[in-house]
């Protein structure tokens, strides 16, 4: 993230570290996440199948999230 994002996204001076530390944490996950499936994933489940799991947990994660809540009037 360059250093004009990060000032941009944060609300005040005094907010900008924290603004940074949280790009920096979102970058060190992307980081892992890419490594992971180069070295791990593809070369164990294969492509096929990788997309798979992924459709189905996106599958999963929109079915719960449109649920309604419990005692809710839906």
């Amino acid at each position: 993230m360059t250093p004009i994002a990060v000032r941009l996204r944060a609300r005040s001076l005094a907010r900008v570290e924290r603004t940074a530390g949280m790009f920096s944490v979102s970058t060190a996950g992307s980081s892992a996440g890419t490594l992971a499936t180069a070295f791990f994933l593809i070369p164990e489940l294969g492509v096929e199948q990788l997309l798979d799991v992924a459709a189905a947990v996106a599958l999963a994660l929109v079915g719960r999230s449109r649920r309604p809540a419990p005692g809710s009037s839906q």
